[in-house]
């Protein structure tokens, strides 16, 4: 559980700058 927790927020990560790259795609 103490290596799956970091990565969780990882993963949380990745979803976040894939959302943030998407909005930007629409944008442009």
């Amino acid at each position: 559980e103490v290596v799956s927790y970091p990565n969780r927020i990882k993963t949380r990560l990745e979803v976040i700058r894939y959302q943030l790259s998407v909005i930007g795609v629409e944008k442009e």
